[in-house]
């Protein structure tokens, strides 16, 4: 059996693959022929091949194939010494049973129309005695009207028999893609309707003399968000949500905006639906991208993700590839999570967003991740070298996100490669020397010529028009790729080339995020982590709505134990807060001052009396989890061992509100108070020890001098004891 593939660059349908089969019995012998010995391979020039079997016994068949543009032409000669009878049959078929195919035959001349755009086949089987075409091999040799599968055709004679097949392709002119970009130039022109949706890709910005590519992007809703703990007023319930992961899995406006802006710079007009995020090309009711998935922990212990995740593009994935952004894939130690995975050659990815992952990070990933869907590997696009080293990777001069020395790097972490990479055999030694980033990895040390990515980048979208009947990469090409590297490993990689960088997370495997009106304890945890070999200073900023405070933070080189430091932050008691839940931001920055993180948490606030509090503590010890238990204690105990302050005794009613700081007002020149030229001036009175002073004055006087020395006394307290 022999492959036949046929791809016109300038149409839609890509590859069109249809397998070929020859057959050849001579009677009176036990079986057909298996062409497996005694056959020579030649070739008469660059589109003839011949392949000759002869058995020594008169037994002769001569192959041929040739290829002449959109034509193969088969001719099989066969042929026996004693003059017995020869049967030879050849038959073609669709290797993919998708797209649907109309069969209009005559005679022993076939030709084979797809539903709607992509390639028509002409077939013709010379001088056959018998033919036809069926869905089933075995029922082809007649005609069955409705299928279309498989044609086939025999002959038959005496001593030698010619049996030859004429195959011709033509595009359709409605599957012409001069811009090579896997969508239709009609539909670029004039919209797609598929299964009811209408696809207006003009008004998107589609055009037919431009590279254009499309990516729906969706983003988990946090732990949190996904068990309505906006919603939580119990505090158990509070205290349950006070464990729930609160990381936003949403990315940024300003990454998005990147990554349009890279792929422009390289002539690809990348079309990005992130719902009301970031949609600049759609009307919101077209949009299906954003936050529109639940939290799911650990998505690929179970199931295959990716796959449902193209199942609910529907009719979508005619035209876009689909990325998803959520937490850690599968259960294990996060230090050892990999970043991403995504489908070689096929439409969707998935990006990890670990909490040690800047947003450049996420960024990178979601570069590297759909890098996969467009056809490049960890070493880039395919080619035969490629092919004969699966799994290489960590070439150091493969200056690319997709090599894994390169994916979190601060140079070359967000970029596909422009030129291409070629190198001798060199030993691992000069490997080291040579390449900083292979001191704390075992770079590939064997020759390689990787070309270029941008310039072989496969925008085909593997089931781009399949709905519609347009031909696409069959789906057994598209293969997962695994990263088999740690976040930790790319960190360590790419440490060198980020200098000054950290990253911020809230712990809440180790502390929980719920907090109590009342309790001098509160506090939320967070984890600080340098991702430089060099030791650096941050500074993390945390206000809340009843104050704020700035923490240094100092950290050892990624390579060291305490290169990631947890940070606890007093709240205070938020006495009078009214809220179930309250916002408190971070901003991170290095010593430079420049902001490494910036982002909003809310947290559960339980609000009780003592009372309540005794009421849920003994409770909880009946409906909840231990975790939650001692949350709940952490939090309740304290506000049920506190007693009330003492209102001294005073000879004016104690106030109903609680003071309230007054501003010093600032100082004013007094206008001078009109006098008449008669006034009789004021004798001063004397108080009884002869001082000529005001008691007012005394009073303003030890009044301020009463909160100078509370002031410095404040400020003494805060800094330890010692000024």
């Amino acid at each position: 059996m022999s492959t036949f593939r046929y791809s016109n660059p300038l149409s839609a349908p890509g590859l069109l693959e249809l397998n070929f089969q020859a057959s050849v019995l001579f009677y009176e012998l036990d079986s057909w022929e298996s062409f497996s010995t005694n056959t020579t391979v030649t070739r008469k020039d660059a589109n003839t091949v011949v392949m000759t079997t002869d058995h020594g016994d008169g037994r002769r068949i001569v192959r041929t194939y040739e290829f002449n543009g959109s034509k193969a032409t088969v001719t099989v000669e066969a042929s026996r010494a004693d003059g017995g009878i020869v049967l030879v049959d050849l038959t073609n078929w669709f290797k993919d049973t998708a797209p649907n195919y109309t069969v209009n035959k005559d005679r022993s001349k076939y030709h084979i129309v797809p539903e709607s755009a992509g390639y028509e086949l002409d077939l013709a089987f010379e001088g056959a005695d018998q033919h036809g075409y069926a869905d089933e091999f075995s029922e082809a040799s007649e005609d069955h009207p409705g299928q279309f599968r498989y044609q086939t055709a025999r002959w038959q004679g005496k001593g030698a028999v010619t049996a030859k097949a004429v195959i011709e392709v033509a595009t359709q002119q409605g599957a012409a893609d001069l811009d090579g970009d896997g969508l239709p130039d009609q539909w670029e022109e004039e919209g797609v309707t598929i299964d009811g949706t209408v696809y207006d890709l003009p008004r998107w910005g589609a055009r037919p003399d431009q590279k254009d590519l499309f990516l729906q992007l969706n983003w988990m809703k946090s732990e949190w968000e996904t068990n309505n703990c906006i919603d939580a007023v119990t505090p158990v319930q509070l205290a349950e949500c006070g464990r729930m992961d609160t990381t936003s899995f949403r990315p940024q406006r300003s990454t998005l905006m990147q990554l349009e802006q890279l792929f422009d710079e390289h002539g690809i007009k990348l079309h990005i639906d992130a719902g009301p995020l970031y949609s600049p090309d759609f009307r919101l009711d077209e949009t299906e991208g954003g936050k529109t998935l639940d939290y799911k922990q650990f998505p690929f212990d179970s199931g295959d993700p990716l796959r449902e995740y193209q199942a609910e593009l529907g009719s979508r994935e005619n035209i876009f590839r689909r990325g998803v952004i959520g937490g850690q894939m599968e259960d294990g130690d996060v230090q050892k999570a990999s970043s991403g995975r995504g489908t070689l050659g096929g439409s969707t990815f998935y990006v990890a967003k670990l909490p040690q992952m800047t947003e450049n990070d996420v960024r990178n990933t979601i570069l590297h991740e759909f890098g996969h869907t467009l056809g490049l590997n960890h070493d880039g696009a395919e080619t035969a070298e490629s092919r004969a080293h699966r799994g290489r990777n960590y070439i150091p001069e493969y200056r690319s996100t997709m090599n894994y020395l390169y994916q979190f790097d601060r140079d070359y972490g967000f970029v596909y490669s422009t030129e291409g990479a070629q190198h001798g055999p060199r030993s691992e030694a000069e490997v080291k020397n040579a390449v900083p980033h292979c001191k704390n990895q075992q770079c590939f040390t064997g020759a390689f010529n990787i070309p270029a990515d941008w310039p072989n980048l496969a925008l085909r979208n593997p089931v781009l028009g399949k709905s519609a009947g347009v031909i696409g990469l069959p789906e057994d090409h598209a293969e997962e790729v695994e990263e088999d590297r740690s976040v930790r490993d790319l960190e360590i990689i790419a440490a060198e080339s980020n200098n000054g960088k950290g990253g911020l997370s809230n712990d809440t495997d180790n502390a929980s995020n719920t907090v109590a009106v009342g309790n001098p304890g509160n506090s939320i945890r967070m984890v600080v982590d340098n991702k430089g070999l060099d030791p650096e200073v941050f500074s993390l900023e945390v206000a809340w709505p009843k104050g704020s405070v700035t923490k240094r933070v100092a950290t050892e080189g990624i390579l060291h134990e305490k290169y990631k430091q947890p940070v606890d932050i007093a709240l205070g008691t938020l006495d009078g807060y009214q809220k179930n839940t309250m916002p408190v931001t971070f901003t991170l920055r290095n010593s430079k001052k420049e902001i490494q993180e910036n982002f909003t948490v809310d947290i559960p606030v339980i609000r009780v009396t003592k009372d309540e509090a005794k009421a849920v503590l003994a409770d909880s010890q009946n409906h909840a989890s231990d975790v939650v238990k001692e949350d709940l204690k952490a939090n309740l105990e304290p506000l049920v061992r506190a007693t009330p302050t003492p209102v001294p005794s005073t000879s004016r009613p104690a106030p109903t509100t609680a003071p309230t700081s007054v501003p010093t007002p600032k100082p004013s020149t007094p206008k001078p108070i009109p006098t008449r030229a008669t006034q009789t001036p004021v004798p001063t009175p004397s108080d009884s020890n002869g001082s000529s002073t005001s008691p007012g004055l005394i009073v303003g006087i030890v009044l301020a001098l009463g909160g100078v020395l509370a002031a410095a006394f404040g400020w003494w307290y805060n800094n330890g004891g010692s000024f």
